[in-house]
């Protein structure tokens, strides 16, 4: 009887809980960004940003090392904006943030960075016979 009360409860918490997922509605003025780390781009490390701004706000790109220091920092009130972004390789950063600001909202994506290089050297050694 325990059971039943148990698991007919937790039954009416799930289907209420999925209810209350599917009358969720997007807010199509919410602004929505995507940052991608895509590999090198001419030996240095490189950023596809995307940022969906509905509204058409001003909006504030800073791009912040560890340290707090601001490496880039740009205005925009594009719709659409995307571009690319290239960090040299030998550049001395541990942490890239990408932060977006628009009025009192913040958006930010972090990346910590660790680039290892490795030398690969090939030695063919023959034997000369005379």
């Amino acid at each position: 009887m325990k059971k039943a009360i148990i698991t007919g409860l937790l039954s009416v918490i799930l289907f209420t809980a999925a209810e209350a997922r599917t009358n969720e509605k997007p807010d199509a003025n919410k602004a929505k960004v995507e940052v991608n780390y895509t590999g090198f781009f001419n030996n240095d490390l490189s950023f596809n940003v995307k940022f969906d701004n509905p509204m058409g706000n001003y909006v504030t790109l800073n791009i912040i090392n560890e340290e707090g220091e601001s490496l880039f920092k740009s205005n925009f009130s594009d719709k659409k904006f995307e571009k690319k972004f290239v960090l040299l390789k030998d550049a001395d950063v541990n942490k890239l943030t990408f932060q977006f600001q628009s009025g009192k909202e913040v958006y930010k994506e972090s990346f910590d960075i660790n680039v290892i290089t490795r030398e690969v050297s090939d030695v063919t050694v023959k034997r000369n016979r005379k």
